[in-house]
């Protein structure tokens, strides 16, 4: 929320839409864990990892899991980036704060 009062009128809409978009696809992976494997899937960290490490379809749809390894790693540093960020300008607004630079 720190990030927006700086989007603008039509960007609004797009971040409206990519949180109903980001809430559905979380729901319907939360709901296919539970229903599907419900027996495994209390003990599972990753509960996408693993629903794509047991895709198998023919030989070119094998081993999926490296990609959305290296998915979890960009979206990862892309929310710690966001929330260090987000961290910072509370921050200087909190200690009122002109310049964000660190100096000595």
């Amino acid at each position: 929320m720190m990030l927006f009062s700086y989007v603008r009128s039509r960007g609004i809409v797009s971040f409206i839409q990519g949180v109903v978009v980001a809430t559905l696809s979380l729901s319907l992976i939360f709901f296919y864990d539970r229903s599907a494997r419900s027996p495994r899937a209390s003990h599972d960290l990753y509960p996408m990892f693993v629903i794509v490490q047991e895709i198998h379809i023919g030989t070119f749809f094998e081993h999926l899991e490296s990609t959305i390894a290296l998915i979890l790693l960009v979206s990862i540093f892309i929310k710690l980036s966001i929330t260090y960020h987000s961290a910072v300008m509370g921050l200087c607004q909190l200690f009122r704060l002109n310049d964000r630079k660190y100096s000595i």
